[in-house]
């Protein structure tokens, strides 16, 4: 009886840290798929939002080519707004539009130019245009005006853009 009670408690604290080992382990290991699912929940919920902006992007997508004829109007208003006279946009020239891969969408670029406008004239009609619902700032750039203008005007060229909507005959019968 002796010699048993000689092995048992050895045996039975062998087992308790094995027990306690492999609590520990499984601990961690659940721990790892936790912060994993935590990475992935995050991930989802980043793409969530990304299609989300995509899909609201398409809806508010030009429906139709009409609409490029009230940017001028939308754009000399807007001007107007920043005290920018309609004798300094010396132009507002549409571009040829283009799709966008092979998507339903066609890109169309405006080129606007202006002359002799200040900087905080020409950010704050940016920064109007960015905020209408449709258009996107693709490019600008400032001149300095030609002859013998001295001052703190700048003469002005810049792109913006917007999306048309119009599905290919594939697009509808897929």
């Amino acid at each position: 009886m002796k010699r048993m009670k000689a092995w048992l408690l050895p045996t039975l604290i062998g087992l308790l840290v094995a027990g306690v080992l492999f609590s520990a382990l499984q601990y961690r290991n659940a721990k790892d798929r936790a912060a994993r699912a935590e990475q992935q929940h995050r991930e989802v919920l980043e793409l969530a939002q990304q299609i989300q902006s995509l899909s609201q992007q398409a809806s508010i997508a030009v429906t139709h080519t009409g609409e490029a004829q009230s940017l001028s109007g939308l754009v000399e208003a807007a001007a107007t707004e920043c005290g920018i006279n309609t004798e300094q946009i010396i132009s507002i020239n549409a571009q040829d539009a283009r799709r966008m891969g092979q998507s339903p969408y066609y890109r169309l670029p405006t080129r606007i130019t202006l002359e002799h406008v200040t900087l905080p004239q020409l950010v704050e009609l940016l920064d109007k245009l960015r905020k209408a619902d449709l258009l996107r700032i693709e490019d600008c750039r400032l001149f300095a005006p030609h002859g013998d203008v001295v001052g703190s005007t700048w003469n002005a060229e810049f792109t913006i853009a917007y999306l048309i909507y119009e599905p290919t005959q594939d697009l509808h019968n897929g």
